[in-house]
């Protein structure tokens, strides 16, 4: 099977359903309660600059798009793959995560000077979110 083929046979109702479960799961992620505080307090932020925030719009907008195309790229993997199932998608979306967003990610923090803990809370959302969105892929092909 080809790239294009794979494309092709993507269940993009299921890729629009993962890229809402990645919305859905960074709102509970970065809530107060969960992460939120610690990865407020790592990034130098209150809630009120958050609140008073003029580009939430555009920060969402970014964030659904590219997790959009992530969660696109996810299926035709697991389309090329052969992958079926909510724990294959689960798994190769985890991995991808880890893979090419959490390691990545922290390194990129290191050369920042960014805290190790901001890395965790930041990288471990991307094996969530891509696990969660290869789960519900999964689940629907």
């Amino acid at each position: 099977m080809s790239w294009g083929e794979a494309l092709e046979n993507i269940n993009f109702l299921a890729v629009l359903l993962g890229t809402g479960g990645t919305m859905v799961l960074g709102a509970l992620w970065y809530a107060s309660k969960v992460f939120g505080r610690d990865w407020m307090r790592l990034v130098g932020l209150k809630e009120k600059d958050l609140k008073n925030s003029q580009d939430m719009t555009a920060v969402m907008g970014s964030s659904t798009l590219f997790y959009f195309i992530a969660s696109i790229a996810l299926a035709a993997l697991m389309q090329l793959s052969g992958l079926t199932g909510p724990l294959d998608g689960a798994s190769m979306g985890a991995i991808v995560g880890f893979a090419f967003g959490f390691g990545p990610l922290v390194v990129t923090y290191g050369f920042a000077r960014r805290k190790f803990e901001l890395g965790l809370i930041d990288g471990g959302f991307i094996i969530a979110a891509l696990g969660l969105s290869g789960w519900i892929i999964g689940l629907m092909n």
